[in-house]
């Protein structure tokens, strides 16, 4: 099995905390933050996005152009999903995003979520 990335992930850019309210319908934004290392806008296959509780949910709605989401100076991918088809319960503490690099290598995101 191949090593898993972990990437650095902030659900809800600029919202602290996290709280997603699954009694509605709505897109959740989802930033999958760059690092040093990786350049999220150019090493993700956008379409193998998966989000929610487990990171197998639902699927990417789709990505906008690449974005500064946390100030740091590098750009980062954010992406929409549908917050309905992600599976949230009650007492999920966690949002996991999932996926594969260009390159096949997958990878793991994860932020902490509060579920009203």
């Amino acid at each position: 099995m191949a090593q898993i990335v972990w990437a650095p992930l902030d659900i809800k850019p600029n919202s602290d905390p996290n709280s997603l309210n699954i009694g509605r319908r709505g897109v959740v934004s989802v930033a999958l933050l760059s690092t040093d290392d990786l350049d999220t806008t150019a090493a993700v296959v956008q379409a193998s996005l998966r989000w929610g509780p487990t990171g197998a949910e639902a699927t990417v709605e789709r990505c906008g152009a690449p974005e500064d989401a946390n100030g740091d100076g590098l750009l980062d991918l954010v992406c929409k999903f549908q917050l309905a088809d992600a599976d949230f319960s009650l007492g999920d503490s966690l949002g996991l995003v999932s996926g594969v690099l260009l390159d096949g290598t997958p990878f793991m995101s994860a932020d902490q979520v509060r579920i009203i």
